[in-house]
C-alpha cells in the first residue's frame, strides 16, 4: 500500500512538473497564435496587400481628373485646295493653301461619362484586391494547423520523456537492491546485467527525446517569431485557445464571386456611349483660314460621343470567362465544404474516443502499479527472474505513457475541431 501511495505520489508530481512555475517563461497556445498573426511574414503581406488595395484604387480615381496633351505635327502635301475663279481680275490672285504645313496644339478633355467604366474598374479591383488580401489570411490561418501540431508535439514529448524519467528512478532503485542482494548471494550478476542494459536503452530514450523536443521547438520558434527555449513551460490548451475567428476561406469564395461580377458588369460597361469634353489651344500654319499662310493662334472647345458598337458582338469570350471562373469558385467552395466537414468529423470523433480513454486509462494505471510492485517484491525473493520483472516495468511504464498522451490528445483533438470549424461553424 506504501508503495503505491509512493507510485501515485510521483506520477502527480510529473503532472505537477509540467505547470508553468511562478516566474517562469511561459507560453501558452493562444499566445503562439497571436505571434504568428504579428511576426509571420504572410500577415506582413496582408498589411502590404491593404495598402496595395488603397493606391490602386487612388490611381483609378484619376480617371475622373482632366488630361492634357500636346501634339506636333509637320507635313507636306503635293497637293494643296485652290480657288479656281474663271474670271480673271487685274491685281487679284486666287489664294491657295501652303504646301508645307506645321502644327502644335495642347488638348485639355474631361471625361463627363464612361459609360460607369471607372466605377465598376474600382469595383473590380476592390473585390480582386480583397480576394488577395484574403487568401493571404487564408493562408496564415493555415499556418495555425501547424503551431497547434508542433505545440502539441512538444507536450507529448514531454510527457514521454516524463514517464521514461519515472521509469529510469524505479529502475535505479531496483539496480541498487539488486546489488545488495548480489553481494548476499540471492541473486546472479546477469540479473544485475539485465537492468543495466535497461537503464541504458532508457538514457538512449531520454536523449533521442531532448533532440526531438528541441527540433520541435526551434521550429515553433520559427514560425512565430520568438525563441521556444527548453526552459519556457507550455501549458495544455483548452477549446478557448483556439481563438474566435472565423475560416477566411468562406469570405475568399465571396470575394472571388463578387469580382467575377464587377468584372461581368464592366465588361457590360463597354457596350455605353462616352461623353468627353474637350478644348485645343496652339498654334499652326495654316491655321484653321487655310489660306492665310503665316501662322496663327488655334482655339477649338466642343464635346466628342465615342460609341464602341463591336463591343456588342465581341465581349462573347469575356462573358464566357467570366461565367466559367463563377462556375469554378462554385465548385472550389462546395469541394472545401465537404473536405471541411469529413476533418470536423473527424476531428469530434477522435476527442470523443481519448476522453472516453480516460477514466479506463486510470483504471488500468492503478491496476499496473500494483502488478509492477508485486513484480519487485518477488524479485527481490527470488520467485521471479528479472526479465519478467522487466516486462511489468515496461507494461507499468506504457500505462503511465498512455493515460498522459491520451490526455493531451483528447485536447488536441477539441483545439484542432475549433480550429477547423472555425468561429461560424460552432454557432
Amino acid at each position: 500500500m506504501k508503495s503505491t501511495f509512493i507510485q501515485v505520489f510521483q506520477i502527480l508530481a510529473i503532472w505537477l512538473a509540467c505547470l508553468p512555475a511562478y516566474g517562469q517563461d511561459a507560453l501558452s497556445l493562444s499566445e503562439c497564435f497571436q505571434l504568428l498573426e504579428r511576426q509571420h511574414p504572410l500577415a506582413h503581406q496582408v498589411a502590404l496587400q491593404s495598402a496595395i488595395s488603397t493606391a490602386h484604387h487612388a490611381k483609378l480615381n484619376r480617371n475622373y481628373w482632366p488630361k492634357l496633351e500636346i501634339q506636333g505635327q509637320a507635313t507636306w502635301q503635293n497637293e494643296v485646295t485652290v480657288v479656281d475663279i474663271p474670271l480673271s481680275i487685274p491685281g487679284f490672285e486666287a489664294p491657295s493653301a501652303p504646301q508645307d504645313q506645321y502644327r502644335v496644339v495642347g488638348e485639355l478633355t474631361q471625361t463627363l461619362y464612361d459609360g460607369g467604366a471607372t466605377r465598376h474598374l474600382k469595383a473590380a479591383s476592390r473585390a480582386e484586391q480583397g480576394a488577395v488580401r484574403l487568401q493571404h489570411e487564408a493562408e496564415l490561418y493555415g499556418l495555425k494547423f501547424q503551431v497547434h501540431q508542433l505545440y502539441f508535439g512538444i507536450l507529448l514529448t514531454q510527457q514521454h520523456r516524463k514517464a521514461l524519467e519515472l521509469v529510469q528512478s524505479e529502475l535505479q532503485r531496483r539496480e541498487a537492491q539488486l546489488a545488495e542482494l548480489y553481494q548476499g548471494g540471492i541473486v546472479q550478476r546477469k540479473d544485475i546485467d539485465l537492468l543495466a542494459v535497461e537503464l541504458i536503452k532508457h538514457r538512449q530514450s531520454l536523449e533521442k527525446n531532448r533532440f526531438q523536443e528541441e527540433l520541435l521547438r526551434a521550429n515553433l520558434g520559427q514560425l512565430i517569431g520568438r525563441e521556444v527555449s527548453m526552459d519556457t513551460a507550455l501549458s495544455l490548451p483548452g477549446q478557448a485557445d483556439a481563438g474566435d475567428q472565423p475560416r477566411r476561406e468562406w469570405a475568399l469564395f465571396e470575394a472571388k464571386k463578387s469580382a467575377l461580377d464587377a468584372q461581368a458588369k464592366l465588361v457590360q460597361s463597354q457596350q455605353l456611349p462616352k461623353l468627353i469634353l474637350f478644348a485645343q489651344g496652339g498654334l499652326g500654319r495654316p491655321g484653321f483660314n487655310l489660306f492665310n499662310p503665316d501662322p496663327s493662334p488655334l482655339f477649338m472647345a466642343g464635346a466628342r460621343l465615342r460609341w464602341n458598337l463591336s463591343s456588342f458582338y465581341a465581349d462573347g469570350p469575356d462573358r464566357e470567362l467570366i461565367r466559367l471562373g463563377q462556375e469554378m469558385v462554385g465548385q472550389q467552395e462546395s469541394g472545401f465544404r465537404r473536405a471541411l466537414d469529413m476533418q470536423v468529423r473527424q476531428a469530434q470523433t477522435e476527442a470523443a474516443t481519448y476522453a472516453t480513454y480516460l477514466e479506463s486509462d486510470r483504471d488500468i494505471l492503478e491496476r499496473r502499479t500494483r502488478i509492477k510492485d508485486t513484480a519487485a517484491l518477488q524479485l527481490e525473493e527470488g520467485i521471479i527472474p528479472t526479465p519478467d520483472y522487466l516486462r511489468e516495468v515496461d507494461a507499468w511504464y506504457q500505462a503511465i505513457l498512455q493515460n498522459e498522451l491520451h490526455r493531451i490528445q483528447a485536447a488536441q483533438a477539441t483545439v484542432q475541431t475549433r480550429l477547423l470549424a472555425g468561429k461560424t461553424q460552432q454557432k
